[in-house]
């Protein structure tokens, strides 16, 4: 009874981002991520790994991490259309870090999980599999149904840690600041760069090459949403310090980057912010970490 009453409520206030994001102007709504999408919810209850730099003759490709020299970044928008969480534009400076160049898969997940330090998924289905996290055929899909909890741990497991906010942007958008991983233009058909509704269901980390960020980072846009270090708040940007900003609100809300696979062919600015309550699992909502390094 207790758990149909708080669906009761939260559905009350939900509803998708992609109609609270971009509401008509004059009507600035927050960024609501919607928790009844899979309709389960997680109450909750090291390694040494070093960043995988491309070795002599190597394909940088297949290294497991891109290093982001530190440097400024124009982070958020000023766009008239863009939400007032997204503003104002503004510069930060962000030492050098690491990032992984692709989301955490079910199969790198498993190995943390095996040991006992991380918890399984709470759903092993995704939206199309119901053996989604143990069917080899999907072990190189983005791990879904983990909580922030969840992710954390795991990027502690790996001896990394969840990216900042603004790590996460700078890696999608480059050091121009584009509106896009991919650049500043949006095609008018169905981009190849991007995993979206039309495709059912989420993809192989490794897929939509055409997407990849300026720093060679794949699926910042589309395939999972992605948790981030910080905890939201919605005027964070106009108060936020120049250098190395993380939001500690001491809420339970969690900034989660990049849409998904969930949802329609719409507009995808790289700067759009989103939240989610850190309990929150659902079949489009995953992560990757990052790691603290000097170049």
């Amino acid at each position: 009874m207790a758990k149909n009453l708080i669906l009761t409520l939260f559905a009350a206030v939900v509803c998708p981002v992609y109609l609270c994001a971009f509401a008509p102007a004059g009507q600035q709504a927050e960024p609501t991520f919607d928790p009844f999408a899979s309709g389960s919810f997680y109450e909750a209850g090291s390694s040494d790994t070093e960043p995988k730099e491309a070795a002599d003759g190597e394909d940088p490709e297949e290294s497991s991490m891109v290093f982001i020299p530190e440097s400024p970044f124009i982070m958020g928008s000023d766009d008239e259309t863009a939400p007032g969480y997204t503003k104002p534009a503004h510069e930060v400076f962000l030492k050098g870090f690491w990032i992984d160049r692709y989301e955490v898969t079910n199969a790198d997940f498993a190995k943390c999980a095996e040991t006992g330090f991380c918890f399984s998924p709470r759903d092993h289905s995704s939206a199309s599999h119901p053996d989604y996290y143990t069917n080899p055929e999907y072990a190189d899909h983005p791990v879904i149904h983990v909580d922030w909890h969840q992710a954390n741990a795991y990027c502690t497991w790996a001896g990394k840690r969840l990216p900042t906010e603004a790590e996460w942007e700078k890696a999608a958008r480059g050091p121009e600041g584009a509106v896009y991983p991919w650049g500043n233009d949006l095609p008018e058909e169905l981009p190849a760069q991007i995993n979206l509704f039309e495709a059912g269901d989420t993809a192989p980390v490794n897929s939509h090459p055409e997407g990849k960020s300026p720093y060679g980072v794949y699926n910042m846009e589309g395939n999972v949403w992605e948790w981030t270090a910080d905890q939201y708040d919605r005027f964070y940007y106009s108060k936020s310090p120049y250098e190395n900003p993380r939001s500690v609100t001491g809420g339970n809300d969690y900034v989660i980057r990049g849409y998904s696979w969930a949802y329609p062919f719409h507009r995808y600015e790289i700067s759009a912010r989103n939240s989610a309550y850190v309990m929150t699992h659902t079949y489009d909502l995953g992560f990757r970490c990052a790691k603290d390094g000097n170049g």
